[in-house]
């Protein structure tokens, strides 16, 4: 998945423009087809840390879920 290399970049300590760089030498494009840009490369790696953080929310809220019967 892309928003998994572009994480391990980020962790390796690459800038977004390092990123972009190197995903549109390897032939990414973005969705429509566009060059990746820096700014696309940094909201899809914040739209994902979003995803997760409501991922984990929802779970949290699954897993303190009690029913009690009257």
């Amino acid at each position: 998945m892309l928003v998994k290399e572009i994480k391990k970049l980020r962790k390796e300590g690459f800038m977004y423009k390092d990123i972009a760089e190197y995903l549109k030498g390897r032939g990414f494009k973005s969705s429509r087809g566009k060059e990746l840009s820096v700014k696309l490369v940094e909201r899809m790696l914040k739209k994902k840390k979003i995803s997760d953080e409501k991922k984990k929310i929802q779970f949290m809220s699954i897993q303190n879920f009690e029913i009690i019967q009257k």
